[in-house]
């Protein structure tokens, strides 16, 4: 996977419980997941 992305995680009690991903290409990013 070659595509810039920013990954914005939530941390509660030092534990990462949630990740959001900001994709500039969000079909390959699709792609890549789906494989």
């Amino acid at each position: 996977l070659d595509v810039d992305n920013i990954d914005v995680y939530t941390v509660e009690n030092g534990q990462i419980v949630g990740a959001t991903v900001y994709s500039a290409d969000i079909s390959q990013e699709d792609r890549f997941w789906q494989e």
